[in-house]
């Protein structure tokens, strides 16, 4: 029933089912980048929704699910579903597998070996399964802690309860602790920080991952989802009555924030990678815009009854791959080209 209802998922004509490729070697990137912008205020960005790429064309990864967060790598994307299991498809073959089962599992992350999740069976676990199935493992088990984010990088995996940070080689113990914000609900782990969004303070911050004192960046009313990479934290919705549905940067260093996207509605779903930070508006329109400001670029347009939710974006090599639901819950994973 749900891949009948799906039909009208798709954002752009010629999106189809058939099995996609995996991700070619992306050419040198052209974006802004290497942009020398300071991370302060700055002058206010031009107005967004100024392109349409012309190859604004999505192809289905994988149909009739519910995601409700999204991992890929260069073969597969993973995602855990309402169902309570985690799944995998590959891209060249479009051949699916269920990995596991949780109890109630939620966010996802992916590290060389493994498949990383959020569960609690009553109460909080990361748990993880090797990428092409196998036994399950927990692998922290804090007592009388909830854990809300979860994030990995090549060598760790990091999760976060309402006080502080765990970091864990996937190699194994000894684990060490890092301080972001109070009341984390979601963390993101670029280059050289871990961000952090904080719902007892309100903060969005940052810690250096060698260690040591938090930076507050920026403020938000709402758990923000967060992306970073080797310059800035991102975030969607500022400290009202300002812009609550704005596309934040916030620099590093401490140097300010400025709002990227701030004349449309955007939803909660934000990457980053090379210079490019992609995100959803209200009306399920993915699109783009540059780390340095100004215009956005559309990626793929929305359903014309606007009733599509983006659930996750995760930008891989050309592309970036989308969960998405529609009005009644029917879902699909979408590659769209960047």
């Amino acid at each position: 029933m749900r891949s009948h209802v799906l039909a009208a998922l798709v954002l752009v004509a010629g999106c189809h089912s058939d099995p996609v490729q995996p991700d070619p070697p992306r050419a040198p990137s052209t974006s802004t980048s290497t942009s020398t912008s300071t991370g302060g205020s700055g002058p206010a960005p031009l107005p967004t929704v100024a392109v349409v790429a012309p190859h604004a064309a999505p192809k289905t990864v994988a149909t009739d699910l519910r995601a409700v967060s999204l991992a890929v790598d260069d073969t597969s994307a993973y995602w855990v579903d309402d169902d309570r299991t985690i799944d995998a498809v590959e891209l060249a073959s479009g051949r699916r597998t269920k990995l596991a089962t949780g109890d109630h599992p939620s966010t996802i992350a992916i590290g060389p070996t493994h498949v990383y999740w959020i569960d609690d069976p009553g109460a909080s676990l990361v748990r993880r399964v090797p990428l092409r199935g196998g036994d399950v493992e927990t692998v922290a088990s804090p007592a009388h802690l909830k854990i809300w984010g979860l994030a990995t990088d090549a060598s760790n995996v990091y999760w976060a309860d309402y006080f502080s940070i765990r970091v864990i080689p996937f190699a194994g113990q000894p684990s060490r602790t890092l301080s972001c914000s109070s009341g984390m609900m979601t963390i993101a782990v670029g280059p050289t920080h871990v961000a952090c969004s904080g719902v007892l303070d309100k903060n969005i911050a940052a810690t250096p991952l060698a260690g040591g004192p938090a930076r507050v960046l920026g403020a938000s009313d709402v758990p923000a989802p967060l992306a970073i990479d080797d310059r800035y934290a991102y975030w969607i919705g500022g400290a009202k009555p300002a812009s609550p549905d704005a596309v934040v940067r916030g620099a590093l260093d401490g140097s300010g924030t400025r709002d990227l996207v701030d004349d449309s509605p955007v939803q909660h779903a934000i990457a980053a990678a090379d210079g490019q930070v992609v995100f959803a508006r209200a009306d399920g329109t993915i699109a783009w815009v540059s780390r340095a400001g100004g215009p956005s670029t559309t990626l793929a347009a929305p359903r014309a009854d606007g009733k599509n939710t983006v659930v996750a974006l995760v930008p891989r090599g050309r592309f970036v791959y989308a969960a998405v639901k529609d009005g009644s819950g029917a879902g699909a994973i979408l590659r769209v080209e960047r």
